[in-house]
């Protein structure tokens, strides 16, 4: 891509950020509007933007433990992630890992019923991938595999992200933008910003191009999202104890997957999450506690003993996934009004596993946008 590229990126989640940060690399210049968390509305009309990563992103889980199903366009996203992250921590030193805000760690994952194929897609991205004998298992599982994988501080790994964008020359805004206009409208407000900043302009007859990575807040200004996307509530424990591996259960009666994810450098785990779609309500629900608690324990017994205080909840957090009808969105539209944005939202709680592949799809788009000439 050319250096006289640019391009306006809406929304610094895991998902805005990786993109920025791969546009930069590749000469492109940038303005970001950055996200405080997943849901904060003002007032019917606005929403605030604003560069403190470690505001809300605590909800995240931020573990790398694909969902995707085999040969679909989002296992490609989460094989490239894993890849990235490997190739991100060789040539570090574990000191230097909580840098960058990625952990390598042992991926344990059960399962309540037999999987089929009972050896999955991702195995071949690693030569560790093992299959768990049954006399390890804990009770109520079928089948057990184990292999290398990651977990991310979701505040370290977003400032890094923030940072390295900004080392590369971005320019960041925190801000308001109006949700009463529509796409044409919060694009145009954008705009604005950057004029009357004094930013970067679009160099002429240039179209103006955006990434619109907004997450769940795409429902309130993008044409026809508001029945397409889908709130999914989830609800998470910190508790007291680091716990030396992350743990998966997967459910063969109920959509939730349990996690158990070491907070690395904190003395501290998540035990999440619950599944909700449609529920919006943010109050820590005690059912929803006490399910995680009995299951954390069935499945991770080490967490809650040893030291006086160990497996206490210190916290309960409750976010919402920005779930989509469909899957996650990543494509490019062409406005009437003539600017060119790609969307790319809807990544439900996958965002961080998806990161470097949907941003490698979103990039795409916008090279072939730029190689055809029509910008």
């Amino acid at each position: 891509m050319k250096s006289q590229r640019y391009v306006k990126v809406i929304g610094a989640g895991v998902i805005g950020l990786t993109t920025a940060v791969r546009l930069l690399e590749r000469g492109v210049r940038l303005e970001i509007y950055s996200l405080k968390y997943f849901f904060i509305k003002l007032s019917s009309t606005a929403f605030h933007l604003s560069l403190e990563p470690s505001n809300g992103y605590r909800r995240a889980g931020a573990q790398w433990r694909t969902h995707a199903a085999p040969s679909s366009e989002a296992s490609q996203w989460d094989g490239a992630t894993w890849r990235h992250w490997q190739t991100l921590l060789q040539p570090l030193l574990p000191s230097e890992y909580a840098s960058v805000g990625v952990f390598p760690i042992k991926l344990t994952e059960y399962r309540e019923v037999a999987a089929s194929p009972t050896t999955p897609w991702w195995s071949a991205l690693s030569s560790d991938f093992k299959h768990i004998h049954e006399s390890h298992l804990p009770l109520g599982v079928a089948t057990g595999t184990s292999m290398p994988s990651f977990v991310a501080s979701p505040t370290l790994y977003l400032t890094h992200l923030l940072n390295r964008a900004k080392e590369m020359g971005a320019r960041t805004h925190d801000i308001r933008l109006p949700s009463d206009k529509g796409l044409e409208g919060l694009l145009a407000a954008a705009k604005e910003v950057v004029e009357t900043e004094g930013s970067y302009s679009a160099p002429p007859s240039t179209a103006d191009v955006y990434v619109n990575a907004t997450g769940l807040f795409a429902r309130e200004f993008v044409p026809g999202e508001r029945e397409k996307m889908i709130p999914v509530r989830g609800q998470t424990l910190l508790v007291r104890g680091e716990f030396p591996e992350l743990i998966t259960k997967i459910y063969s009666t109920r959509g939730d997957v349990l996690a158990v994810i070491p907070r690395v450098g904190t003395g501290t785990t998540v035990i999440g999450s619950t599944r909700g779609p449609g529920r919006e309500d943010l109050g820590p629900d005690e059912r929803e506690t006490e399910w995680l608690l009995r299951e954390g324990r069935s499945v991770a017994p080490d967490l809650f003993k040893g030291e006086e205080g160990r497996g206490e909840v210190v916290g309960v957090n409750v976010g919402l996934r920005p779930s989509r009808r469909g899957g996650a969105r990543v494509e490019l539209e062409m406005l009437e009004t003539g600017e060119v944005v790609v969307h790319q939202y809807g990544h439900d709680g996958a965002g961080y596993q998806n990161s470097i592949g949907s941003a490698e799809k979103a990039i795409g788009l916008l090279g072939n946008f730029w190689e055809q000439g029509k910008s």
